[in-house]
């Protein structure tokens, strides 16, 4: 019998577009596929969120810790946002080899990673996700109508973010509403990667949503994503996928931080 060929799902969007939460609800609602799926420990900059675990959800270390990597051939080392992480390769590589692997996490990083399983295991079948807080339909619209669309979306994610962190902190410290903005101004800059993706979703039901968790099933957009995601691990066709071009969004004003160093 042949070896079964090993998926890598990617989950990627910007800050807030509910990626952890689409995470969460497919370990609870399909645990066999949720327990399937392995995921790669990455090192991060930023301290834990409430309910963060050290090397399950992350590698908690300082900045200067994640730069030494930076001097080791084995990791990928990220500037995210205001932020920095890394991936060690071969251990990447080896849990890809053996099974499927689950990635959620920044834009690049996604990129990244795709890049690499479909270079160095080809025979890899690679299915990604982007999470967008708005359709192709809606962006047209705000491209359309407003002077300054990157201000609007900015705004949106600003506002989901914060509603996100007085969920999780009830008080938020400056450096706490500092990086907010960071991640809402790095929102539509995100965004005009989507189009580097094979299936994007529109997500009104962020990470400050109700809809994920507050009653026994998910509802909404978020029951939406999730059926999405499960309809594109066992290859079957779903409508609510979008497939965006290049040209959708005008280019970003700000700088690609999110580059690997």
């Amino acid at each position: 019998m042949a070896p079964r060929t090993p998926t890598l799902v990617i989950i990627s969007g910007p800050s807030c577009a509910g990626k952890s939460p689409l995470r969460r609800a497919l370990t609870r609602r399909f645990p066999e596929l949720g327990e399937r799926l392995r995921r790669p420990v990455l090192f991060h900059s930023r301290r834990p969120r409430p309910g963060e675990q050290e090397g399950v959800d992350y590698h908690f270390r300082t900045r200067g810790e994640i730069d030494e990597l930076r001097k080791d051939g084995r990791y990928l080392v990220f500037e995210t946002r205001n932020d920095v992480q890394a991936i060690n390769l071969p251990e990447f590589a080896e849990m890809l080899s053996g099974g499927d692997v689950l990635y959620e996490g920044n834009v690049h990083i996604a990129l990244a990673l795709k890049a690499r399983a479909s270079s160095t295991l080809p025979e890899c079948r690679v299915v990604d996700l982007f999470l967008s807080p708005l359709s192709s339909r809606e962006l047209r619209e705000l491209v359309q109508r407003s002077p300054a669309p990157e201000r609007h979306l900015s705004e949106l994610m600003r506002r989901r973010l914060l509603r996100r962190a007085y969920r999780q902190e009830q008080s938020l410290s400056l450096p706490q509403l500092q990086d907010i903005e960071v991640r809402a101004e790095a929102a539509f800059h995100e965004l005009s990667h989507a189009a580097e993706f094979e299936h994007v979703i529109a997500n009104h039901d962020g990470e400050d949503s109700d809809n994920w968790e507050l009653l026994p099933e998910p509802v909404g957009d978020a029951r939406s994503t999730l059926e999405a995601l499960v309809a594109l691990f066992q290859g079957e066709a779903c409508s609510a996928l979008e497939s965006w071009p290049s040209d959708l969004l005008p280019p970003p004003d700000c700088s690609d931080n999110g580059l690997p160093s």
